[in-house]
């Protein structure tokens, strides 16, 4: 949202700038149409971009909140491929733990990401694998500067449920099915909804504003363009004599 923001503002500032600045050399409807109104239709176009990024995200933050926990393969082999799931787990005590200095199973620090290519997680009933290296950590425990994630932590994982062909967990009946997982939260379910109830908050932030800037935006070039077609041309005091 720090990037929708930073657009925001931007738009904003150049629309005042035009409205202040380029509005009032437009002496004509002409001027306006061939100048102001196109300056200002792309400064309209990036905000209801802008909004849409913000109402999509709001949405998807909002289907996570509604879907249910899957806490076991049974649950798990019921969803249909490419469907977004949330699986609670644990992170299995069967990891080889080899990152910084054999310390940590994943960790972020100013380097970035550093991740198995593999990582095994405990179900109700069964063991399952995520095999990707693209996911995103949240609230994982803080240790000097950095962040970790070791085994027996609970986890949730949120991700499209995939089919693949090779085995990735240690048991046969599971190797057909896993997550091709976008987060990787640690902490218990109910901590989860609670991070995504704060993190809802910029989305619906953000749609309010561009929103209202675009309300507002429209609304001005639509007075002003009443205004410079209202305009008189100034005439001369005294006509020009003939000779």
């Amino acid at each position: 949202m720090f990037i929708n923001l930073l657009i925001f503002c931007g738009v904003v500032a150049i629309a005042f700038g035009l409205f202040r600045v380029g509005l009032p050399r437009c002496k004509t409807f002409k001027n306006f149409t061939q100048r102001f109104f196109p300056a200002v239709v792309v400064l309209m176009v990036v905000l209801g971009i802008n909004l849409a990024i913000a109402y999509q995200t709001q949405q998807q933050i909002q289907r996570t909140v509604a879907l249910e926990p899957t806490t076991t393969f049974r649950n798990l082999q019921e969803i249909e491929a490419e469907e977004l799931v949330v699986v609670v787990a644990v992170a299995s005590p069967d990891n080889p733990v080899r990152g910084r200095d054999n310390e940590y199973l994943a960790y972020v620090d100013d380097n970035g990401l550093w991740t198995p290519r593999k990582i095994l997680f405990d179900l109700d009933d069964t063991q399952i694998a995520i095999d990707d290296e693209t996911y995103e950590p949240r609230n994982w425990p803080l240790d000097r500067n950095l962040r970790f994630l070791n085994p027996r932590q609970q986890v949730v994982i949120v991700g499209k449920k995939e089919i693949i062909n090779a085995p990735v967990g240690p048991e046969p009946e599971a190797g057909n099915h896993s997550i091709q997982s976008e987060i990787i939260f640690a902490g218990s379910h109910q901590a989860f909804l609670q991070d995504l109830q704060r993190r809802i908050w910029g989305p619906r932030i953000m749609v309010g504003l561009n929103a209202f800037a675009l309300g507002a935006i429209a609304l001005s070039t639509l007075v002003a363009a009443f205004r410079v077609t209202g305009r008189k041309l100034p005439q001369d005091a005294q006509e020009t004599p003939n000779f």
